[in-house]
């Protein structure tokens, strides 16, 4: 039987080719072929290209060079941002039908760059293993920085959906495997670090026109690569050796931008898009490397900085501290006098080769093409089959609640074992701690404020209630169609108050609630659940003491407490537990946590010595953040696999 490769590598026909993402995908490339003409892991390797979009003639020749690969360009369309599905759905059926005309035998299919805009790479329907290279979540996590446009929202999140059905996952670093896990919910045992090594661009060097020493900062036009501070801090350092130092900004920026960038230094100089032959030279000639980034996927400048025999001075985030904790001269990214002061110590500094070779060794394209080889190989296909519908309500996940966040983890196991349609209140525009993505990638139905049942009539239904009194109109929904409820508060008083305000329930309604209140419930924190608890056909706490009190209650009133259920909540079980996020200049008061966006309560609690003060809480925020603080220190009890098979029990149970 056959054994295939198939890799989507349209990204050579995009943009980041130029780019470290196109680079890093042409060397992983080679080394695999290398790897596999010594091995034999595959008889054919097949890369599948765009016929409608160009590509570098000399990359296309070496591609069709390289040890058992053949170039198949299909008929594949770009991607349409303002319809991206139908981009999907065409070329998911030109995929399918290329499978459908090759041998039987075993196929594995890799997508080299799923998130890149201009493209729309899709995997086959048909039982192939399911691989993707990926570089980072940076839009996702800087949603404030780079989502706020609602056509480029759309184009990235609509994405979201076909990475979830990938089997394994090649991380180009610790770090990125661990944001699939905080950030999407995916099981580590789907996420495979494969680091990478620096790039060859070329054999040769070019002199690049420049008489005065110089250092060199590789960077690119992105908020994230803290340009600005980067030049702000080499004025510093510059200022005490009289000016005699540039600073050689590598990549290509507009004109408008480098005339804002010049503006705060007159020793800066653009170099623009150059060969390869001339930035070895660079390399190869500058006093240091500058590398000043707030947030890095990998980070290959560093690892060429040390191929060049160069030091650097570079950002002190989890990427760069996977490298080396001590071999750079690291500083906080945010604070421009301890960027100066590592520019300062790093050019007197003696280059230290067998650190450096230390480290390459490591990180070596030998190693991630091994790496890359094996996971693909090994990964075991998930989903596929037929699944049940599961109507699903949600509060609003946007807000600073932990609840939001933890709706937004469980799709990606929740998804396996239901087909889901998601029902949201309608929300108010304000601030967003995080993006919703589930409108992009899963089916999903808004509410109206009229009047009436408007959650579809399926035979399974989970309700996520709080507090939130976004949740006010759907109550009506939830109190006359039972389902499975997490209860996420045990006061929701406020909700019944926006009831009765809104007119959507009675003045008598409402007494009878507190009627309920005053006679089953005697620890008074307890408000406004009695009809919930009385009426569905599951409850879910995440507090034992609200577990407790509930079966109490329920015995009370003469009711089976067999349908409430205590489930420890869940924290995502990170790939590399070695690995946390560092963040700078945030304070990690209770308080303050609940105000801040995704990554950077993810990095506040990494630094959490204790969390444990919450663990009577009541409140599923409290005791999220509780197990979620605990998974930087050791593997939590309850993942997000493991709290959905309890979860999808519970609700098989209730029906």
């Amino acid at each position: 039987m056959q054994k295939r490769l198939i890799i989507d590598a349209q990204v050579f026909q995009t943009p980041a080719w130029h780019r470290g993402m196109g680079k890093y995908s042409l060397e992983l490339i080679r080394s695999m072929v290398r790897e596999n003409s010594a091995e034999e892991h595959w008889d054919f390797i097949d890369i599948i290209l765009s016929s409608s979009l160009s590509i570098d003639e000399g990359l296309e020749s070496e591609l069709n060079l390289l040890d058992k690969v053949s170039i198949q360009k299909l008929d594949l369309v770009s991607n349409d941002i303002l319809n991206p599905d139908s981009s999907v759905q065409t070329n998911r059926k030109i995929v399918d039908s290329y499978i459908s005309t090759l041998p039987d035998g075993d196929k594995h299919f890799l997508i080299l760059s799923l998130m890149q805009g201009e493209i729309s790479p899709v995997f086959p329907t048909t039982k192939t293993r399911r691989a993707v290279l990926f570089y980072d979540l940076i839009p996702l996590m800087m949603h404030k920085v780079y989502l706020g446009n609602p056509i480029t929202r759309k184009e990235y999140l609509s994405k979201l959906s076909e990475l979830l059905v990938a089997d394994v996952y090649l991380a180009i670093s610790k770090t990125v495997a661990n944001d699939l896990g905080v950030y999407l919910g995916i099981p580590p045992q789907r996420i495979v670090n494969v680091d990478g090594g620096p790039i060859i661009h070329d054999e040769k060097t070019e002199p690049y026109q420049i008489e005065d020493p110089y250092i060199l900062m590789p960077t690119g036009n992105d908020l994230r690569k803290n340009n600005r501070r980067g030049i702000e801090a080499f004025n510093v350092f510059n200022a005490k050796y009289d000016n005699k130092y540039k600073l050689v900004i590598s990549s290509y920026f507009k004109d408008e931008e480098k005339s804002e960038l010049s503006r705060l230094s007159d020793n800066v100089i653009f170099s623009g898009n150059i060969s390869g032959a001339q930035l070895n030279y660079l390399y190869k000639n500058t006093e240091a490397v500058l590398f000043p980034s707030e947030y890095e996927g990998l980070g290959l400048p560093v690892l060429e900085a040390l191929e060049n025999e160069k030091c650097v001075a570079c950002s002190d985030i989890s990427v760069f501290r996977e490298i080396s904790t001590d071999a750079f001269c690291m500083f906080n990214p945010m604070k421009i006098d301890e960027i100066a002061t590592a520019l300062d110590a790093v050019i007197s500094r003696k280059f230290d080769s067998k650190v450096a070779e230390a480290i390459l060794r490591k990180y070596s394209w030998k190693n991630t093409a091994n790496t890359a080889i094996q996971a693909i190989i090994s990964a075991e296909h998930t989903g596929g089959g037929e699944n049940n519908e599961l109507a699903v309500l949600l509060p609003d996940v946007t807000t600073e609640r932990r609840t939001g966040k933890f709706i937004l983890q469980l799709h990606s196991t929740l998804s396996e074992r239901y087909d889901i349609h998601y029902y949201q209140n309608p929300q108010i525009d304000k601030d967003e701690c995080r993006v919703n993505f589930l409108p992009y990638i899963s089916t999903t139905s808004r509410l109206s404020n009229e009047q009436g049942y408007q959650i579809s009539d399926v035979d399974t239904r989970l309700y996520h209630v709080s507090s939130d009194i976004s949740l006010a109109r759907s109550m009506i929904d939830i109190l006359a169609q039972p389902g499975v409820v997490i209860l996420h508060d045990v006061d929701l008083s406020n909700l019944w108050k926006e009831l009765l305000e809104q007119k959507f329930i009675s003045q008598s309604r409402y007494d009878i609630e507190t009627k309920i209140d005053s006679l089953y419930f005697k620890d008074t924190r307890f408000k406004g659940i009695g009809s919930l608890i009385a009426s569905h056909k599951k409850i879910i706490v995440f507090s034992e003491k609200a577990y407790e009190s509930i079966c109490t209650s329920l015995e009370l009133m003469g009711i089976d407490s067999d349908k409430i259920t205590y489930i420890q909540p869940p924290a995502n079980e990170l790939a590399y537990l070695e690995v946390s996020p560092e963040t700078h200049d945030l304070a990690s008061s209770n308080d303050v946590l609940f105000s801040m966006t995704d990554m950077q309560y993810e990095e506040s609690i990494s630094r959490m010595k204790d969390a444990n003060f919450l663990i009577n809480s009541l409140s599923a925020d409290d005791l999220l953040l509780q197990v979620e603080a605990s998974k930087y220190k050791k593997v939590p009890k309850q993942n997000y696999k493991t709290f959905t098979d309890q979860l999808v029990g519970a609700i098989e149970k209730g029906l």
